[in-house]
């Protein structure tokens, strides 16, 4: 068997194929769902090394594929992130079918993630960002509504991701003569000068961070939450792929304080974006920037236990978010579009849908008790000994984030006679419960998950040595 085959090839080859019988979508959403929990489950009992005795199935697996002289390679860290991308990309589509919502990730969700991990698995990986780029094209139908009346985050969102496209590739092109010859000094400022070009473009670090409020306002929530908390997370473990890649670049100094001056950047403007929104669904954009600049912040640590804190948040995003997206959705087909306003007496209309939806908040910033304290908590400890200075910028902007969600928390409760109870069915209880449970079993037995997630980057044995 072959891994690229099974993993890459294959769900997009299965993702054209559905759009022929797009007419039947609740079927083609349960077999994209059952599609991807199959690759999750073989991707678990895959091994790349000779079978050992186990008391469960495994079965040896080919990592390797040649394709026009170029090789997609899935190395064991890379099958944890497929696993997670495949698995985020099941349960979205499993919502879908549940709750009866017709969504364009089905089925170009598994074009979508096929193509993020080819980007991942090429080689040489100067060729990640074409493959990158065509991911993104994907993804424009996926969160463009045909009734939408202005698509300006859209545009933005193609364009930026377009822009910085050349300059990965310019630098990817520096970098690679160094694998033969020693990089001059000159040629490394120019190298990584355009690779923080094209990494600002397509992280949307301040000032190129306006589409992605666009985007969410223009969008659904469950597409538009669903792109952007994939994608980045695929740029971040591309870029470790880089760096673990070119020992001239993770040897350059000034490379990781731009990354720590880009996350703290995006840290500190998205929390006071998000205590400044009206909106919504803006606010939730913010927060994703929030969240996308403290894994930045996590790999600008430079050190092994950074590395892996920074996979820790690539779980924590993506159960907190796919959370929060069906929530916004369920909340805006009761109460219309949302603002801060809407809020008022949330708690009463619907206390379970109010109490996950705060939860989920309060753990995507590394609040005690939550399912993000323990991550949050192991950051600020590793920054406490390599730049103490930054730990006070991150905790007040937490701080912020924290009292303008205390805040949206008074104006949901109870004001007035006119709070009318909102009636929820069987499976979105049964799914409000069940976010619950597993956000309380993460808080409080974070060793039983977040170890399996750290082996993103057992792969990169340049970073985490």
């Amino acid at each position: 068997m072959n891994a690229p085959l099974i993993w890459i090839i294959l769900p997009i080859i299965i993702s054209l194929l559905l759009l022929f019988f797009r007419k039947s979508f609740y079927l083609v959403c349960l077999l994209q769902t059952a599609f991807c929990f199959l690759i999750l489950l073989s991707a678990a009992a895959a091994r790349f090394k000779p079978l050992e005795t186990s008391s469960f199935f495994v079965y040896k697996i080919s990592p390797e594929m040649n394709i026009l002289g170029r090789s997609l390679i899935i190395t064991t860290g890379l099958k944890t992130s497929l696993g997670l991308f495949y698995g985020a990309l099941g349960f979205w589509s499993a919502g879908l079918f549940l709750f009866k919502k017709k969504s364009n990730i089905v089925p170009l969700g598994l074009a979508f993630i096929g193509l993020l991990v080819a980007a991942l698995a090429v080689e040489p990986f100067l060729y990640s960002a074409l493959i990158l780029e065509i991911a993104v094209i994907i993804s424009v139908p996926m969160i463009t509504k045909a009734t939408a009346s202005s698509i300006k985050g859209v545009s933005r969102y193609l364009i930026y991701f377009t822009i910085g496209m050349p300059f990965v590739l310019l630098a990817g092109w520096y970098l690679a003569g160094g694998e033969i010859t020693p990089v001059n000094d000159e040629q490394l400022v120019q190298a990584a000068l355009l690779l923080g070009l094209g990494f600002v473009f397509w992280l949307a670090v301040f000032p190129f961070q306006s589409w992605v409020p666009l985007l969410m306002d223009e969008s659904e929530p469950i597409e538009g939450i669903f792109v952007l908390t994939i994608l980045p997370t695929a740029v971040i473990v591309l870029l470790l792929k880089y760096l673990n890649g070119f020992a001239w670049l993770r040897g350059y100094d000034t490379v990781f304080q731009a990354l720590r001056l880009f996350g703290l950047i995006m840290v500190i403007m998205g929390s006071i974006w998000f205590s400044l929104q009206n909106k919504l669904r803006k606010a939730i954009g913010y927060l994703i920037l929030v969240s996308s600049g403290i894994m930045i912040l996590s790999v600008s640590i430079n050190s092994s236990a950074g590395y892996i804190i920074s996979t820790y948040f690539i779980l924590l995003r993506i159960i907190c978010f796919f959370i929060v997206s069906w929530i916004l959705d369920t909340m805006e087909k009761q109460l219309g579009v949302l603002k801060v306003e809407s809020l008022n007496g949330f708690f009463l209309k619907a206390p379970l849908v109010a109490m996950v939806f705060f939860i989920s908040l309060f753990s995507l910033i590394g609040m005690p008790l939550t399912a993000g304290f323990p991550v949050m908590q192991s950051l600020l400890s590793e920054f406490s000994v390599y730049e103490p200075r930054i730990n006070i910028s991150i905790i007040i902007s937490l701080s912020l984030l924290s009292f303008t969600i205390i805040r949206w928390m008074f104006i949901s409760l109870p004001h007035g006679d006119d709070t009318k109870p909102i009636k929820l069915d069987l499976p979105l209880n049964t799914f409000l419960i069940s976010c619950i449970i597993g956000l309380i079993i993460i808080g409080f037995f974070p060793n039983l998950i977040y170890p399996h997630i750290s082996k993103i980057v057992n792969d990169l044995q340049y970073l985490v040595k």
